[in-house]
């Protein structure tokens, strides 16, 4: 919720007196798909969110506007 409402990091640890699940797993997730070269939209869009403070409106519309495309061979 405080992401939503365009706390940053720092502050929202600082509020919730620990580290959130998640936070940072979001950036190992984030490396590790850089560095294996595997496209990870919704990892990426996390990361970005929590690292980078992009807006989560913003970052909800990018991910509805991708391009559709198959995610995995079958």
């Amino acid at each position: 919720m405080l992401l939503a409402q365009q706390h940053d990091l720092p502050e929202i640890l600082h509020r919730l007196g620990h580290v959130a699940e998640g936070v940072y797993t979001a950036r190992e997730v984030h490396h590790l798909a850089r560095r294996l070269a595997v496209e990870m939209p919704i990892c990426e869009t996390v990361y970005r969110v929590i690292y980078e403070q992009i807006p989560v409106d913003e970052a909800v519309a990018e991910l509805l506007n991708r391009a559709p495309k198959l995610e995995f061979n079958q």
